[in-house]
């Protein structure tokens, strides 16, 4: 589990100009908290589970620029991303559904549909319909389950052994990989993978050279 605070928002705010964020895995509301704190106006977070759901929503009732939306991240931002007609920072985090917050096992995600499971090239398939519009940064979490890397030694497979977690990378990509994203946003845009925590992978306009994490 990952977290956009490793990441400078108030700077990409500052330097950018782009005021909307668009947050797929709500969880708790970290993410939304450091939007909101790095001066973004215009948010928008999903979140599949309704326990957690209900709570961001009333957690951030009081604020009328954040907006929580309850369902499927893809099936969310197929209905309001014709609505958002500028740029955008988006923070991918949807995955395991509920595991995170403890409410189901990991393992049991694996008898979930694959794309709600791990919804990123749902995602990703819609964002890149932006593409020659729109300049949008997105920072995708968990890259250790798409590629086989190791951060401070660990991989996501040693990780779940160490924490007795049956099941393996490659029972949940069934063959798949990153080249999704890679192949749609090649000529657009550059990508930077950045090794904390799990893993992100950072992609950037090409118009924009000095975005960075911490």
């Amino acid at each position: 589990m990952g977290s956009i605070a490793d990441f400078d928002l108030k700077n990409i705010r500052k330097n950018t100009g782009i005021s909307t964020f668009i947050e797929t895995g709500t969880l708790y509301g970290h993410g939304v908290l450091e939007a909101h704190k790095a001066g973004f106006y215009d948010i928008h977070s999903i979140e599949i589970e309704p326990t957690l759901a209900k709570k961001a929503k009333q957690k951030f009732a009081t604020y009328p620029y954040i907006t929580i939306y309850e369902g499927n991240s893809f099936n969310v931002l197929e209905e309001i991303l014709p609505t958002i007609n500028r740029d955008a920072v988006f923070w991918l985090d949807a995955h395991f559904p509920g595991a995170d917050a403890h409410l189901v096992k990991y393992e049991e995600c694996l008898n979930m549909d694959h794309d709600t499971n791990l919804p990123l090239e749902r995602e990703i398939g819609l964002i890149s319909k932006r593409i020659g519009k729109y300049n949008d940064i997105i920072v995708s979490d968990d890259l250790w389950i798409y590629e086989d890397i190791k951060i401070k030694g660990v991989g996501f497979n040693d990780h779940c052994k160490m924490h007795n977690y049956n099941m393996t990378r490659e029972e949940l990509l069934k063959g798949r990989d990153l080249s999704f994203l890679y192949d749609k946003f090649k000529d657009t845009h550059d990508f930077q993978k950045v090794f904390k925590h799990q893993g992100y992978l950072v992609t950037k306009p090409k118009a924009f050279k000095n975005e960075s994490s911490k």
